[in-house]
């Protein structure tokens, strides 16, 4: 919460450009959402963050580990997040690959080969929505 605080508050000195919002709720929130103790908050935070477009892209990093949750509904949505954002998520599709044969849930190895594929093409990197 701290780091949310000072986050905001340089920004306010800077003139930092406006976030993106989904949900009345700018990408900071939904980033450290991502941290929160529950698998609800979680997965609400890794699917708000996929449609924040590219300024959603800059959490990629924290959605990563989200990929090993124990939660599968997180790993789900972690994967289709990832997905979303096209080529830029690059950097998991080892985990992603891995999840697609091992993870012990369908709609998890599916999430993760439909994330696997899109990433690999690159086909929604561009075409993701802006916030609102």
């Amino acid at each position: 919460m701290k780091r949310l605080l000072i986050s905001c508050l340089i920004c306010v000195l800077t003139g930092c450009p406006k976030e993106a919002t989904f949900q009345g709720r700018p990408t900071s929130y939904w980033i450290q959402e991502l941290k929160s103790p529950w698998s609800t908050a979680r997965m609400r935070a890794a699917n708000a963050l996929s449609n924040l477009g590219t300024d959603g892209q800059r959490a990629i990093p924290d959605i990563i580990p989200l990929l090993e949750d124990r939660d599968p509904l997180v790993r789900w949505s972690a994967a289709s997040a990832l997905g979303m954002f096209g080529s830029a998520s690059s950097e998991a599709l080892p985990t992603l690959r891995k999840m697609a044969i091992e993870d012990p849930e369908a709609r998890v190895r599916f999430a993760a080969e439909e994330a696997v594929r899109l990433i690999s093409t690159g086909t929604l990197a561009e075409q993701a929505p802006g916030g609102s």
